[in-house]
């Protein structure tokens, strides 16, 4: 499990809704990030993983998926392109990092 802290501010799952990356100004709140399984499927790496964040209502948690195909040429191994995805996917649960997504 990867566990990731920054500066507490746990009023609710909503106050770290705005996190995006950017450090000035924004609520930030404690996180963990869990890998649940890495798994091969025919030839496709899949990882899911969830990310957890605690608030004043209790931990709230989104999980997703990435996939990879174990054959393909880029940068990164397959295995961490399937994990970055999941974890971008459950970041993206939580509206986080959206404005990447923003041509």
């Amino acid at each position: 499990m990867t566990s990731q802290s920054l500066k507490l501010d746990s009023r609710n799952a909503q106050s770290c809704s705005g996190l995006t990356g950017r450090t000035s100004g924004l609520p930030f709140c404690d996180f963990s990030y869990h890998v649940k399984s890495v798994a091969l499927v025919g030839s496709l790496v899949t990882v899911i993983a969830s990310i957890s964040i605690p608030c004043s209502e209790g931990v709230v948690t989104r999980e997703a998926t990435g996939c990879e195909d174990s054959d393909a040429k880029g940068y990164g191994d397959a295995c961490s392109n399937a994990e970055a995805m999941a974890l971008k996917r459950a970041a993206a649960k939580f509206g986080l990092g959206l404005h990447l997504y923003q041509k």
